[in-house]
């Protein structure tokens, strides 16, 4: 009995001494997996608009935001060159200045080009944020101030992209913001609220190098994409752009001197501009 009792105890001994304990033991566990993170407000935003290029034709989305620029760059100064009563409040006027219908026409079409407009703000979000930049090397100098020197000029070039490409899309957006809708009624108040409006003007270069390349791609366009042709359709749309917001511009400044209808006297004087 005694031999037989070493021997159990002996057998114990070995087993707590080789075996696994509780701590080694391993349970078998479900496996694990990561849930997708959900998508941002502006990346659905982006996502929304490669949906859209995939339907629709690039060149009618270009079409689409070039005549948004037309029509913004040419309505907001006639508006307030031809149709802004600077001295709606303190003076009643005498006779309508322009028919109620006009102003809703207008109103549909502000809406109608918002809408183009904000489809042209989501190219903005798909955009990269940053590009590699070209730094030309100078092969005279040492290999390693050669590599810091192209290092800190692409860094500053990613970063001032960066900061262009923020402060582009906070310009897109501002103009965005529906400020007329609260003024529906007041023509004078929603003519100025559509100021804001003309903070999209900043991609006219983009859109015309844009224009440009369209032209050229196309068969029985591409004999206006040469330099001659280029230069003077520049020239002659910039002269257009520059009459008439020169012309939107000395009537403001003469509502201004002379009323609405140009019948207030200057200094006791008829006014200069009637």
């Amino acid at each position: 009995m005694n031999a037989l009792t070493d021997g159990l105890t002996q057998l114990k001994n070995t087993l707590s001494a080789t075996g696994p304990t509780k701590m080694e033991v391993e349970v078998p566990t479900r496996p694990s997996f990561k849930l997708p993170q959900p998508r941002t407000f502006l990346a659905k935003l982006g996502l929304a608009y490669e949906e859209l290029e995939k339907r629709a034709s690039p060149t009618v989305l270009l079409g689409c935001e070039a005549m948004q620029l037309v029509y913004t760059g040419f309505t907001v100064p006639f508006r307030i060159g031809f149709m802004y009563n600077p001295y709606f409040t303190s003076m009643p006027s005498p006779r309508p200045e322009f028919p109620e219908v006009v102003m809703y026409l207008l109103l549909a079409l502000d809406i109608l080009f918002d809408l183009i407009a904000l489809v042209a703000a989501l190219r903005i979000l798909k955009t990269p944020g940053a590009v590699n930049a070209v730094v030309p090397i100078d092969q005279s100098e040492p290999s390693f101030s050669v590599k810091a020197t192209h290092h800190r000029n692409s860094e500053f070039q990613q970063s001032l992209l960066k900061g262009l490409r923020r402060y582009q899309i906070i310009a897109e957006w501002l103009a965005l913001l529906p400020f007329d809708l609260v003024f529906i009624g007041q023509p004078n108040a929603m003519i100025l609220c559509r100021i804001p409006k003309l903070l999209r003007m900043y991609k006219v270069p983009e859109i015309t190098r844009l224009v440009k390349q369209a032209f050229a791609e196309h068969e029985l366009l591409s004999g206006f994409h040469n330099v001659g042709m280029s230069l003077l359709a520049g020239v002659l749309l910039l002269s257009l752009a520059l009459i008439h917001w020169a012309t939107c511009l000395f009537l403001l400044v003469a509502h201004l001197e002379c009323g609405f209808y140009l019948d207030q006297t200057v200094s006791g004087q008829t006014c200069w501009a009637n």
